[in-house]
């Protein structure tokens, strides 16, 4: 944990990790579905 960032933004970093993560394995379940 650096004290040299605000709290926002290391929260805003870990908000659009999050948000990320989460588009990229609903992507893969989408690929999935449609191969399958």
């Amino acid at each position: 944990h650096s004290t040299t960032e605000p709290a926002g933004a290391s929260k805003d970093v870990s908000v659009a990790f999050v948000v990320r993560t989460s588009f990229l394995v609903g992507g893969q379940r989408v690929c999935k579905s449609t191969i399958q």
